[in-house]
């Protein structure tokens, strides 16, 4: 049952205590000047002798002289305020009455509500009865009933849902709030492989509008190549004058909006003072530009046709765009390789200058040499800043194109100031620098990174660009374990030879236990005897490797050797004599002896036999000046050996000895991440195909950036020559000729080299 409280005579209650405690301080205290109680201020708590009154509880106790009210009255809640200490009889109590300010002074008590009639909504307390607020006109009570509650609550919460505040102002509807824009994902580099779809959309992007850019350059020159031609043949226009050059104009813009990547970066950098292939690729086309309006201004000039240089500059930017197309075709080619998610084999430098000492001191004579190693990573990193890494020849651009700016300017300024022929000069210029810019650094650079990139794909490696041939185009040593050498496909068992009785079975789990525990080209003919059950071989304990004769461990408390005559005859067990080995050893075979527990157990008769796609990468890799530096736990894997199998010079050829091999498995640990530079899928010959791919590379560089500097040097002379000597300029045909001519030896007389 719900408790009810009858607010009235609480109330009457109160004010009768009140009253009776005002008159028992009248009769004790002297009557003073002091104004009438209602307007006596609150006094300070210093003031106060008695103990301050606290708030009861909300659910006041029940006195036993109130009625029972009704089980269905509402329930009323009334805060009263009372002394801290109060005995079992109230009237007894000293009290100190504290009255209130005026704005909290009680009004006069209005008539209130019957007992019987709820005094607010949710069991809400009606404040103004308590006299806390104001007087207010009341309304005739009513009663509300549970519909009116239930839209009252329905109300509310419609109101919070719909209202809120943001700052001073309410916001909008949700229908009224304009829809958020669409993310749209941007990438710095290619970070995770979770980056791959946004990256792959994004080469391919560039990819099919280089493609169209390429295209419609392409059209575009051959509509100016076909309008020179036919101006020349004929000796005049296909026009007239004016439109003939208005034609000429418009089509060489069109091309340079056509290129605007292209066109942009390239007058960007020169702007910015660091040129670039770009900008040799757009540079004929401004002055050529200006040239050709000047000529429309002034009909007057010489013969259209002539000094119409616009399919010369259209070739220069084609060039460019080409370039530019293959350096987005190789990134594009280079990401399959690079997204695949698998393991990855990362090429890297033995930075510890004393390892690489240990490792390559038969490559150089002094000083620390570059020895390159193979490292098993998971993922690629920075791929896209490798790939667009400027290469050798943008490096060269700053000093070239201020080169043939002055070398061509300044003649031609000094001839207008002593001749005083001005549009001669100016023409002269524009030729010269038509002819220079031909020279296409940027195609020759797409078609040298692109071609190189494509033929190590088809090898297992990868080849980000210039920045791979700059590392480690000029490497001294490359090192590679002996089973790279002699893969399992390259070694041949012939027969196993036991003595004294041993049991075959025995002999081979010993043999193998031991064999690949050390690992080596051994290790791959026992795993094929076996077929891989490496789970019923015992554990070896105390594996040696002595240079030059095998390995050694104990196998089941016994000592099992695996090596050549020395080993055995090193430890005290008998072998067979020489005659005996001649016998077996016919036809380049190599003999591995078995001694377990001091007694010779068997003779294993193996050949090792060339890889021809092997020799022929370690024959290119010499022909490199690259040396190939051998780990092997192997005594049959000589130097001797894998140049006698392989056809190597001996010179270029080492295996590791103990210190060194030390320093060498100190390096082949796993990482999580790489530099995208040069990556191969695990074989030697793809990691052999990467070096030479960036050997070759640089090399590649180094005659386009010889043949640039030829063009450029005669390209300047003969402008000059033709301008002093002759007073003239070459016609637009005949310089086109040249153009084409260089542009092709540009592009493909690098590729001849190496």
């Amino acid at each position: 049952m719900t408790d009810s409280y009858d607010l009235d005579s609480i109330l009457e209650e109160a004010a009768a205590r009140k009253r009776q405690r005002a008159e028992e301080k009248e009769t004790q205290e002297p009557k003073s000047e002091e104004p009438p109680a209602e307007e006596v201020s609150a006094p300070t708590p210093e003031k106060v002798s008695e103990p301050a009154e606290k708030a009861v509880p909300l659910v006041p106790e029940k006195d036993e002289t109130e009625t029972e009210p009704a089980a269905d009255e509402p329930t009323v809640v009334m805060l009263a305020v009372a002394p801290q200490d109060t005995p079992a009889n109230k009237e007894d109590v000293p009290t100190q009455v504290i009255d209130l300010p005026d704005r909290h002074r009680r009004p006069n008590p209005a008539p209130h509500p019957k007992a019987n009639e709820p005094q607010g909504l949710d069991g809400q307390m009606d404040w103004s009865a308590l006299g806390l607020e104001p007087e207010q006109e009341e309304e005739p009570p009513h009663e509300v009933s549970p519909e009116d509650v239930q839209k009252f609550k329905e109300a509310r919460a419609e109101k919070a849902r719909t209202f809120r505040l943001s700052g001073l102002e309410e916001d909008a509807e949700p229908e009224e709030e304009p829809a958020p824009e669409p993310e749209v994902p941007t990438l710095d580099d290619y970070n995770t492989y979770d980056d791959a779809e946004t990256v792959r959309g994004d080469l391919e992007y560039r990819r099919a509008t280089a493609t169209m850019s390429a295209v419609l350059t392409s059209l575009l020159e051959g509509l100016l190549v076909i309008l020179a031609a036919t101006t020349q043949i004929l000796g005049y226009p296909l026009f007239e004058q004016g439109t003939y050059l208005m034609i000429n104009a418009a089509i060489l813009f069109v091309m340079l909006l056509v290129d605007h990547r292209l066109t942009g970066s390239g007058l960007a950098n020169l702007l910015r003072g660091r040129p670039d292939t770009a900008t040799v690729a757009v540079l004929p086309s401004i002055p050529v530009l200006i040239h050709t309006l000047l000529q429309l201004m002034h009909l007057t000039a010489p013969v259209a046709g002539d000094q119409v240089y616009a399919s010369v500059a259209g070739l220069c930017l084609l060039g460019g765009t080409i370039g530019r197309y293959l350096q987005v075709k190789r990134t594009a080619e280079n990401f399959r390789f690079v997204s695949y998610e698998g393991e990855k084999t990362a090429l890297t430098r033995v930075e510890d200058a004393a390892a690489a000492k240990r490792i390559g001191r038969t490559a150089v004579a002094e000083g620390v040499p570059y020895v390159v190693h193979a490292r098993t990573t998971g993922f690629l990193r920075g791929f896209l800043r490798h790939a667009y890494a400027d290469d050798r020849l943008d490096e060269q651009m700053r000093l070239w194109v201020t080169t043939i700016l002055l070398v061509a300017g300044l003649p031609s300024v000094v001839y207008g100031l002593v001749r005083g022929q001005w549009w001669l000069a100016f023409s002269a210029f524009t030729a010269t620098l038509c002819l220079v810019c031909a020279c296409a650094p940027l195609l020759a650079s797409g078609v040298i990174a692109c071609r190189t990139a494509r033929k190590a794909l088809r090898q297992g490696a990868f080849i980000c660009g210039w920045e791979a041939a700059e590392q480690f185009g000029d490497t001294d040593a490359v090192t590679a374990d002996a089973q790279d050498i002699f893969p399992p496909e390259s070694l041949q068992l012939h027969g196993i030879k036991t003595f004294r009785g041993a049991r075959i079975d025995e002999v081979i789990m010993d043999a193998a236990a031991v064999s690949i525990a050390a690992g080596g080209p051994l290790a791959a003919v026992f795993r094929g005897i076996i077929t891989d059950r490496v789970d019923i071989l015992q554990e070896v304990d105390t594996l040696v490797y002595e240079q030059d004769m095998g390995v050694s461990g104990w196998v089941g408390g016994r000592r099992v050797l695996v090596g050549n005559r020395l080993l055995l005859k090193n430890h005290g067990v008998d072998v067979p004599s020489n005659a005996y080995e001649e016998r077996y050893a016919v036809d380049g075979r190599k003999l591995v002896y078995l001694s377990t527990a001091g007694e010779l157990s068997a003779m294993f008769v193996i050949s090792y036999l060339r890889n021809d796609e092997l020799a022929e990468q370690l024959q290119h890799l010499s022909r490199c000046r690259m040396d190939l530096i051998i780990h092997s736990c192997d005594p049959n894997v000589t130097e001797e050996l894998v140049c006698e199998t392989l056809g190597l010079d001996s010179y270029r050829v080492a295996v590791m000895d103990a210190q060194a091999s030390r320093a060498y498995v100190g390096l082949d640990a796993q990482t999580a991440e790489e530099e995208a530079v040069l990556a191969t899928d695990g074989r030697l010959t793809s990691m052999v195909a990467a070096l030479v791919g960036c050997f070759g590379m640089r090399v590649r560089f180094t005659v386009a950036r010889v043949w640039m500097w030829a063009v450029t040097f005669l390209a300047l002379t003969a402008g000059v020559m033709l301008l002093f000597a002759a007073a003239t300029v070459p016609p637009a045909l005949l310089l086109l000729g040249i153009s084409a001519i260089s542009s092709l030896f540009s592009a493909f007389l690098p590729l001849m080299a190496h």
